[in-house]
């Protein structure tokens, strides 16, 4: 199952084969994986982009953050497959809000209402300034 959170341990599912774990680090993770973008920003901090991963009725983007080669950050969203891909020339502030809502009540599904654990914490936003929604996971540092 793709882009399943387990709320014990925060592992996060990619794929059948591909699971972040909160120590996953960037060299390790990087190959077998497609399909994908990366972005090595030059300041600690690198970015895999994995597009269009189909899972049953859903298609994901799932965005990676390492800081300093570890695993820091995971955003991701969503739309059905049978939506039209959300895009600026279809963009609304109303949808984008609907969207939000959608999210909170996936995460709700398949964590519970707790948002906040050991391992970090996980939540649905509404980024104002780029006028997007998503959901995030976010590790605490771990020694």
């Amino acid at each position: 199952m793709i882009a399943i959170i387990n709320k014990i341990n925060g592992d996060f599912q990619i794929s059948e084969t591909k699971t972040i774990t909160r120590n996953s680090q960037f060299e390790n993770f990087i190959d077998g994986i497609t399909p994908k973008q990366i972005h090595d920003i030059q300041n600690g901090y690198k970015w895999i982009y994995l597009h269009e991963i189909k899972e049953e009725q859903l298609v994901f983007n799932v965005s990676l953050c390492f800081y300093e080669n570890k695993i820091q950050t995971i955003l991701f969203n969503f739309y059905g497959i049978y939506e039209k891909k959300p895009s600026w020339e279809n963009f609304s502030r109303e949808k984008e809000q609907k969207r939000l809502k959608i999210y909170e009540k996936w995460l709700t599904k398949n964590i519970g209402e707790q948002r906040e654990f050991d391992w970090g914490m996980v939540n649905a936003y509404y980024d104002y300034k780029n006028e997007t929604v998503g959901m995030g996971l976010r590790y605490n540092d771990s020694k």
